[in-house]
């Protein structure tokens, strides 16, 4: 074989093996780019399913109209009911007994769902209800409802608070709760089971004009907390959790406003001519049947009156002395249950010492609702009332007021 010929047949083998490798690459590629087509749009089928399976309060359905859907993600038959609607399912023409698998229920209406003809039945489980407006494209009590009733909703004349069984205000079980006092077994009775149990409280909706104070335990006690309306929250991610299913009881309350008759004054503790050291309860003392943080704190910012022991009279101090003692004493408003604090006071002299707390009552149409124990605490000698509010005191003995403190 010449010297051309052998170049020849190698510039081909060359051609061969690069037409080969391209043909290879094409394929890797090919299958590299199905792939990651495939992956990118199996990720967004995902993200579309996971968007599709949450709950919303989006006004998709018209106002004051329900619609049923026979099929998850709306649809399938679909069925339009109205306000006054009372009835079981399966006497629909067709019949729509133990088909519902997906709602969209529009503003201005509060619907109850049954899983019993007649809505028959006592267990905690037989019913929910609910508020629009609401959108549950997937239900874990599907093809369950078998009775309805459809009513007006006045979130202005008759506000609610809702409550849900389910995560990220899917529906598991749920139940509405106009202002008023609940125990477990009224929870139970509007669809929320008691604490710990799967069925308990996993969400809440509370609207803008009601306030809801939850607590752990049944009969209003255990740890408490305030939820103000405007809020919807997951309780399975608030606070790490540490509400879900940790709903025990309640106190729903309108936010309106009462004006309540405030007095703030120093209450001695303990006197001795040794050194003083006091185990002092703490609480707001707030009566949350009876009145709220927000009627506390609203009246406060008017103004309040210091008690006759301070300046042996009553005295009224200003809104703007009003409003720094309220800064002053927020956090002792705004917590729960009644703790212990130990209080001190150094006496070297062996004098006449006391101590003082500072605390504050209110009372609203001539009941007290609240008897408030502050954390802060005045050392002084001899047996006299420190004078000032907290946090207005001029000298270490609270004989001399800031400026201004006094109408």
């Amino acid at each position: 074989m010449n010297t051309q010929t052998f170049q020849r047949l190698q510039s081909e083998a060359t051609k061969k093996r690069s037409t080969m490798l391209k043909i290879v690459t094409g394929m890797l590629l090919g299958i590299s780019g199905t792939l990651l087509f495939l992956n990118i749009f199996g990720s967004q089928e995902q993200n579309v399913s996971k968007v599709m399976n949450l709950a919303t309060f989006n006004q998709w359905a018209s106002y004051g109209q329900c619609n049923l859907f026979a099929d998850t993600g709306f649809g399938g038959r679909k069925i339009v009911l109205y306000p006054g609607y009372k009835g079981n399912l399966g006497n629909l023409q067709p019949g729509f007994n133990d088909e519902l698998s997906s709602i969209q229920i529009g503003s201005g209406l509060r619907v109850l769902f049954c899983s019993n003809n007649n809505c028959e039945g006592n267990e905690w489980s037989d019913k929910f209800e609910l508020l629009g407006p609401y959108n549950a494209p997937f239900l874990s009590v599907n093809d369950w409802v078998s009775y309805i009733e459809v009513y007006n909703y006045d979130e202005n004349v008759d506000p609610r608070v809702m409550i849900i069984g389910g995560s990220q205000f899917n529906i598991d079980r749920s139940g509405t709760f106009p202002p008023g006092q609940y125990f477990s077994a009224d929870l139970k009775r509007n669809g929320i089971d008691i604490p710990r149990y799967p069925g308990g409280a996993s969400s809440i909706v509370v609207p803008k004009n009601l306030i809801a104070y939850v607590y752990k335990q049944d009969y209003l006690q255990g740890e408490m907390k305030t939820i103000n309306g405007p809020a919807q929250i997951d309780l399975t991610t608030y606070e790490g959790g540490a509400w879900n299913d940790n709903i025990g009881s309640m106190v729903i309350s309108k936010l309106t406003f009462t004006p309540i008759v405030i007095t703030g004054y120093w209450y001695k503790v303990i006197a001795s001519t040794d050194q003083i050291s006091a185990s002092v309860e703490t609480t707001s003392g707030i009566s949350t049947t009876k009145t709220n943080s927000q009627e506390i704190q609203a009246s406060l910012s008017l103004g309040f009156e210091v008690g006759s022991e301070l300046i042996g009279q009553k005295a009224s101090i200003s809104g703007t002395v009003a409003k720094a003692v309220s800064r002053s004493v927020d956090s002792t408003l705004s917590q729960s249950g009644t703790y212990k604090i130990q209080a001190q006071c150094s006496n070297p002299q062996r004098v006449k010492m006391s101590l003082w707390q500072w605390r504050m009552s209110g009372i609203k149409n001539g009941v007290e609702v609240m008897d408030m124990k502050d954390n802060e605490f005045i050392c002084k000698t001899g047996d006299q009332s420190p004078r000032c509010p907290v946090g207005f005191c001029q000298d270490n003995e609270c004989t001399i007021c800031k400026p201004g403190t006094y109408q």
